[in-house]
């Protein structure tokens, strides 16, 4: 649904939201260096109560201290010890027929 670029433009993580058996599922897809894929476990989550929340660290220099955070209500995910130092710059959200799956409501430092 929605993709995370550094400055270059390149993917640090995609959000991928689906539904099995009636239940809305997310988790995140993360990339390394070599662009090689890390997925997390799918969570439950309830779109129609609370906002999907996420928040990217990049790493600092010559550590493994990066994390991407997501949280929706009081379920939360994180994927920690990463080494990727780039910041994130941008979000590309998927979009279906003209319209946006998400909407960015605020930022965050």
């Amino acid at each position: 649904m929605a993709t995370g670029l550094d400055a270059n433009g390149a993917e640090l993580f995609t959000l991928e939201l689906a539904r099995f058996n009636g239940q809305v599922v997310l988790r995140s897809v993360l990339r390394d260096a070599n662009g090689l894929a890390e997925r997390s476990a799918w969570f439950a989550i309830d779109p129609a109560q609370t906002a999907i929340e996420f928040a990217w660290q990049a790493a600092g220099t010559d550590a493994a201290n990066g994390y991407l955070r997501l949280a929706v209500g009081s379920a939360f995910q994180v994927s920690g010890d990463r080494r990727e130092p780039a910041r994130l710059s941008g979000l590309r959200v998927l979009q279906q027929q003209g319209v946006a799956w998400v909407s960015l409501i605020g930022t965050g430092n």
